[in-house]
């Protein structure tokens, strides 16, 4: 899946994929990871075995908090990733556009 997420510097996202192509999601963590678009520098990771993350059946939930989001307004990439620690699947990957808040900037 590629597609883009646009959220608002300093600001809470909650971001939900829905996973398909394996019988079940026991044992796997998600992985929210966003990069520079150049350089490929991390901004941030969440993963589904922390507060911030959560599997439900088939549907991987993040939430991604104001610190997480108070980095520079701008054009990012993500991937989605759920791994058991052998095996790796991204899920989902695009662009991850954060815009300036004018409250929060």
């Amino acid at each position: 899946m590629d597609s883009t997420i646009k959220t608002y510097r300093n600001n809470t996202e909650e971001i939900s994929c829905i996973v398909s192509g394996l019988d079940s999601l026991s044992g796997y963590t998600g992985y929210l990871t966003v990069v520079d678009e150049i350089g490929g520098t991390e901004q941030f990771s969440i993963n589904t075995g922390t507060s911030d993350g959560d599997i439900v059946n088939f549907t991987i939930t993040f939430r991604v908090s104001p610190s997480n989001n108070n980095i520079t307004a701008g054009i990012y990439k993500y991937d989605i990733v759920v791994s058991d620690g052998t095996d790796n699947y991204t899920v989902a990957q695009g662009k991850y556009i954060v815009l300036e808040s004018v409250k929060y900037s």
